[in-house]
């Protein structure tokens, strides 16, 4: 359970302080996106691709096809929108679901930052991992529990040209979403309309959780 919350923590932490005041949403945008496709829905089937995340680790979606996959999906105006949902509901669901694989991969677009700033962009993001690691080191040992390799694994992705946005049909994150994916399926999507999104996330996990109680 330490381990997903920690995932969490450094997530949120990522979305939480990038937010450096020179990348203006109304700033140059040097890469123009193409027009994605239809936006995915539940039922859907995910995406299969490869991504590079900050720390260079090159990595599949069909590496994880024994997790649950959390996509989310955010920008400048909907980093707190963000970490509203993965702070409250993620952090519900690492205490009552501790022993559910998860993993939470999440896109930072930032294809309007101009292209003469994208060099701070990367050491940005670094930095606050490596603050959230060092915070998460204190809290297990504050709660004495071994470090669980096996579930709350995390990636950080710059999204620079839209490209990873595309594939779930999106144009942009100014508006926060999540996509939540079992066994390849989207079984839970948080958009712009959802009500309540924290409490929709927490209540995506508790259907997974009996349906997977039901197949034991």
């Amino acid at each position: 359970m330490m381990r997903l919350y920690i995932s969490i923590a450094i997530l949120t932490a990522a979305l939480l302080y990038f937010s450096p005041s020179s990348f203006s949403e109304e700033g140059v945008q040097e890469n123009s996106p193409v027009p994605p496709r239809q936006k995915l829905k539940v039922g859907d089937a995910a995406p299969s691709f490869r991504f590079i995340d900050i720390n260079d680790q090159e990595k599949s979606a069909d590496d994880y096809q024994d997790y649950i996959i959390v996509y989310s999906f955010a920008a400048l105006p909907s980093r707190e929108e963000a970490v509203e949902v993965m702070e409250k509901g993620g952090i519900e669901i690492a205490k009552l679901y501790p022993d559910l694989f998860v993993v939470y991969i999440g896109f930072l677009d930032v294809h309007r930052v101009p292209r003469a700033a994208r060099w701070i962009v990367n050491p940005i993001i670094k930095r606050v991992v490596r603050n959230a690691n060092k915070k998460s080191v204190e809290t297990r040992k504050k709660f004495g529990i071994p470090d669980d390799h096996n579930s709350g694994m995390f990636h950080i992705v710059i999204d620079w040209t839209t490209e990873y946005l595309q594939l779930f049909g999106l144009e942009h994150a100014r508006e926060f979403h999540c996509y939540v994916v079992k066994n390849g399926k989207i079984v839970g999507v948080i958009g712009p309309s959802t009500k309540n999104k924290a409490e929709t996330f927490v209540d995506y996990f508790d259907s997974l959780a009996k349906e997977l109680k039901k197949r034991e």
